[in-house]
């Protein structure tokens, strides 16, 4: 009993840490929508790699503010970016590294797809939905 109150503790104070094989695994689950991601872009990779997509559309929008940034142009003073300014430090930062390539791009944005589906398979075997048990 608790000397305060007059009774018994809350359970959630008697109850013992959880140690880490108590998680659920997640890694099945997001194995399997990292293979539907990928498989999905590389049918789709003619279309998501067309000229019209990054000429034209938001595909080449960072590009674009990568190049406009390195003639000296300032985001939202010279041009308008509606993606944020973190966008265009993550650009600036991958473009670095891999150069800013339509291929660049794709892989930059393959890699969060990724991020995303892990994010939902951990947040499914948390939550202990279906399959993810």
């Amino acid at each position: 009993m608790c000397k305060i109150l007059g009774e018994a503790p809350p359970a959630v104070l008697t109850q013992k840490p959880q140690n880490r094989d108590d998680h659920p695994n997640w890694m099945p689950l997001a194995l399997i929508l990292a293979t539907i991601v990928v498989a999905w872009d590389l049918v789709q990779l003619p279309h998501i790699m067309s000229f019209e997509l990054y000429a034209f559309g938001d595909q080449g929008g960072n590009i674009t503010a990568q190049n406009l940034i390195a003639h000296g142009s300032r985001p939202t003073v010279d041009f308008g970016y509606s993606y944020g300014l973190l966008s265009l430090l993550a650009g600036r930062v991958w473009f670095s590294i891999f150069g800013a390539t339509p291929m660049a791009y794709e892989g930059a944005s393959l890699l969060c797809q990724i991020a995303v589906v892990s994010a939902i398979a951990r947040t499914a075997a948390a939550l202990r939905l279906g399959f993810a048990q």
